[in-house]
């Protein structure tokens, strides 16, 4: 057990100095609105203005951004304007380096009369591409266009062409220049500025310059040019380095293109290697590198599920979201054998137990294989278990002893579902590492052996400031306070859903015994949390503590975990959900927004309570706005029932993000304004100012998934319901924990169920004649068939249904197990409008081709199990003919 503070705390220490949250109404930045440059395209990479996640494509340790503000005090004869050409920022991105690195520019300098071109220029915009930036500048008579983007893994290529509107001959000398990042922004979590003083070995025969920066490790660059070096210089204190080409001639009306490979490793030969391997991929054609790369994103995008929106803004939202999962990938350094991903590159640049979880869903989306890797490398490390952080030694960067909020069970089996081709033995090593897991939980984190869960630091709960565990209010987002005296709701409910996934991989591997344990610790965990963790005053779930005389109380401190019951599918008392969600997370001074006045759902902190921080704009997770809080909030609705009230939610949040900021996703938003929220600051400060992180992986992820549906792919059938609908895979009844209907159960992208009771009877109660209507809107069902089961239904009848109201007697699988067959989405081959089963025995069988007009379709149809006006009067006739002697007896 850990019980206090260790030695792993004195780095964190560090970085925690306190200071206040700020004035009430910081800026909130905005690259869209706040850069001195026109931007268009998308994401907009650009320096300061975002943090983190620069263009890295490949799984790159080294990424770029755009500069598109000033550097430095304009006063200085080392001030850079934003107008400077090409002006960019360069980033190391390694787990042992991460931080902002330094900045360059390119410019030429006219040979005959020394006047410098394009540093400034008169005129400068830029085009951001999924993969990089195209920019365009104007200076007195030269035009300039460059292109610049992810080469390689550790490669990027830049290039440049110079068009001159000179009447006579133009001789210009191409000059590359890097100096020290003067603005005194950070995007890393560096506690102290990088010391810029460059050393640098030119190589003239093969116009290539290997730099390093020194006092930063062994850091090293090369430069290699496809012009000519006549110079090589380093002034200004070392912290400039100036690379100037031999002058070429330029023709009226003519152009000449410029090329450069620059490449990045924690060594010079391997730097080295790097640019000349680079150089000669590009083959003397950096035009046709750049069509390549743009032909493999396009490709990309174009083969991303289609997210289930009508609006291109929701289009361009998701592929935001692959764009930054793709970013984000770290590939295979020293003792990694696979891909894995961090959160934002140069910012939070090591791999957190639930991040990289939570990524490696999103992931799946377009790439199962990656995530795969994810999930296996977060088990790599010393005894197999996901820890606190890990860089690419895979060794725990603060002990054996911390992890993170135990997420995995939860993604395992949704990447499993996803990827679709039954990977047993990937399964099998999960699961195996799972159970250890789960046995160091029961083991080392149940201090007072009451059966849930306790964290040991509040640093591993991932709700860092939240008042949920004492921290002070705007203070810090860092938190060391030891927490092992309180069991955590959202904790608790993770181990659940861990439970419940690890009983259905032992199934799927064919151990029956496991899988029933696993589902016995699940429910004996539930029967905890709905006893212990609820507090009948209060008429919610809270986070229950013990003092130092073991005495239990709550921390009513309103948070969404007080929703995981209902997210998890922990609870099973329909009255109780419907109060927690109703009087909390529906109402709108609480935790729904108002629209009227400007807030947003879900906030971390509810806007009634004393902890939200209002003069920090709710930073960090006093009050901002978190996709996974809000994405567990809408999956709550829609398993309960509320299934408008959680796509609102849904639609309301997305929007929200977009007009925050429609080039780029973030790491949280403000509940008040619905703006880019604040995120963690280097410079041994964490307040409000700077904006959080930039295609922050996990906020992708949930777009991802939120764009998908995937929140409705478990629901509760509840008391009083007569129909559901969504892309569902399981509807279990609420009360006795049964399957009730399931389409396509392990399909990963089944089609939209609508099922109501003919008669508008309640389907809790098994109703006599049900509608089943499969639909695919955005063309995303895996197939054109399903297997759709009700499997507490037995001797059932089902028939295809028509338009036109004619049905067919369908066959049904025979397998045991209630009322099952294989069904045709709508607009398929042969694809009825809908089906209709009918329950228990019927008086009446009409068989196959039989005409049916069923409770959708009120037109009469012929042979509709007869008119009883027209047999009654065959009867009273045969009566009265027989009365008169007419019929024989």
């Amino acid at each position: 057990m850990i019980h206090a503070l260790k030695t792993w705390t004195l780095p964190l220490l560090l970085v925690c100095v306190l200071l206040g949250s700020g004035a009430m109404g910081v800026e909130h930045l905005s690259p869209s609105k706040d850069t001195l440059v026109p931007l268009t395209g998308y994401p907009l990479y650009v320096e300061n203005l975002t943090v983190g996640s620069p263009i890295s494509d490949h799984g790159s340790h080294y990424g770029i951004k755009a500069t598109v503000d000033d550097d430095g005090d304009i006063a200085s004869p080392l001030f850079v304007s934003h107008d400077f050409f090409l002006n960019t920022a360069h980033y190391a991105a390694f787990t042992s380096m991460a931080r902002q690195l330094d900045q360059s520019h390119f410019l030429v300098r006219d040979e005959d009369s020394g006047i410098v071109f394009l540093g400034p220029a008169e005129q400068r915009t830029i085009e951001f591409t999924p993969f990089g930036w195209t920019e365009e500048a104007s200076d007195r008579g030269i035009q300039a266009r460059a292109w610049a983007h992810t080469l390689s893994e550790d490669a990027f290529l830049f290039h440049v062409r110079i068009t001159s509107t000179w009447q006579n001959t133009a001789r210009l000398a191409p000059v590359l220049t890097f100096h020290k990042d003067r603005d005194g922004a950070d995007e890393s979590l560096k506690v102290l500025p990088l010391n810029v003083s460059y050393t640098v070995e030119w190589i003239p025969l093969e116009n290539m310059a290997v730099m390093g920066i020194e006092k930063e490790g062994t850091l090293a660059r090369a430069v290699r040019t496809d012009f000519a070096m006549r110079t090589v210089e380093v002034t200004d204190n070392g912290e400039t380095l100036t690379l100037e080409g031999i002058p070429v001639e330029i023709a009226p009306g003519g152009s000449r293109d410029f090329y450069w490979v620059l490449s990045a490793e924690l060594s010079p030969d391997e730097a080295y290697g790097l640019a000349s391997a680079g150089f000669a991929s590009v083959g003397g054609d950096p035009s046709g590198a750049w069509a390549r790369a743009e032909a493999d994103w396009s490709g990309f995008l174009d083969g991303l599920p289609v997210p289930h929106a009508d609006v291109q803004a929701m289009t361009r939202l998701h592929r935001m979201a692959a764009i930054g999962l793709r970013m984000n990938r770290y590939a295979p350094r020293n003792r990694m054998t696979a891909f894995c991903s961090v959160p934002a590159k140069a910012h939070f640049n090591v791999f957190w137990g639930w991040d990289t979880a939570f990524q490696a869903m999103g992931q799946a989306h377009w790439d199962t294989a990656l995530a795969k890797e994810n999930l296996l490398t977060l088990f790599s490390g010393p005894h197999g278990r996901p820890y606190l952080e890990m860089g690419d030694e895979l060794t725990p960067t603060y002990g054996e002893e911390l992890t993170q909020p135990p997420v995995q069970g939860w993604a395992l089996w949704d990447v499993f579902i996803k990827d679709g081709s039954g990977d047993a033995d990937w399964l099998a090593e999960m699961y195996a590492r799972s159970a250890d897991y789960m046995r160091w939980w029961e083991q080392e984190r149940d201090s007072d052996g009451n059966g849930l869960f306790e964290y040991a630091l509040s640093l591993e709960t991932g709700w860092d400031d939240s008042p949920r565990f004492h921290a002070g209010m705007g203070s810090t987002s860092i938190n060391l306070k030891a927490v092992d005296n309180i069991n955590p709701l959202d904790l608790n409910c993770w181990m659940f859903l861990y439970y419940r996934s690890l009983a259905r991989m032992a199934s799927t591997l064919g151990s029956g015994d496991e899988a029933h344990e696993w589902n016995a610790r699940a429910d004996s965990l539930a029967s905890l949390i709905e006893t212990v963790l609820y507090d009948e005053e209060s008429g919610t779930y809270f986070d229950d503590e013990r003092n130092v005389s073991e005495y239990h109380s709550f921390n009513r401190v309103l948070t969404p975990a007080m929703f995981f019951p209902f997210f998890a599918g922990v609870s099973a008392n329909a009255q109780r959900a419907r109060n927690i969600l109703e009087r909390y997370l529906l109402e709108p001074g609480v935790f729904g927004g108002s629209e009227q006045q400007g807030t947003y759902p879900v906030p971390t902190v509810a806007f009634s309570d004393s902890a939200y921080d209002h003069t920090g704009d709710g930073f960090y997770w006093q009050g901002q706005i978190w996709l996974l809080t809000t994405y567990a909030a809408v999956t709550a609705l829609y398993r309960y029932g509320y299934e408008q009230e959680a796509a609102e939610l849904r639609d309301r949040t997305l929007q929200m993000m977009i007009a925050a900021e429609p080039g780029g996703i973030f790491e949280n938003y403000d509940a008040v304004g619905g703006e880019v929220g604040f995120g963690l600051s280097g410079r041994l400060l964490s307040r409000p100012g700077e904006p959080s992180a930039f295609l922050f992986g996990w906020s992708c992820t949930f777009v991802m998934e939120l764009l998908s549906d995937r929140y409705q792919a478990e629901r509760f059938l509840m008391p009083g319901e007569t129909d559901f609908g969504g892309y569902v895979r399981e509807v279990r009844n609420l009360l006795t924990g049964e399957t009730f209907y399931t389409a396509g159960e392990n399909e990963a992208n089944p089609p939209r169920s609508d099922v109501a009771s003919e008669a508008g009877q309640e389907l809790f109660t098994a109703a006599e004649a049900i509608t089943v209507r499969l639909t695919d809107p955005y063309g995303t069902a895996g197939s054109d068939a399903v297997t759709v089961r009700f499997a507490t239904i037995e001797d059932a009848k089902v028939y295809a249904v028509d338009a036109d109201g004619e049905r067919r007697r369908v066959s049904l699988i025979e397998d045991g197990s209630g009322t099952a067959w294989e069904a045709l989405v709508s607009g398929s081959d042969g694809a009825p409008d809908h089906y209709l089963v009918e329950a228990g025995e019927s008086e009446t069988d009409e068989g196959e081709g039989d005409d049916y007009a069923c409770g959708c379709n009120q037109a009469s149809a012929p042979g509709d199990s007869m008119d009883w006006a027209l047999l009654l009067l065959l009867l009273i006739a045969c009566l009265s003919a027989r009365a008169i002697g007419r019929l024989p007896r």
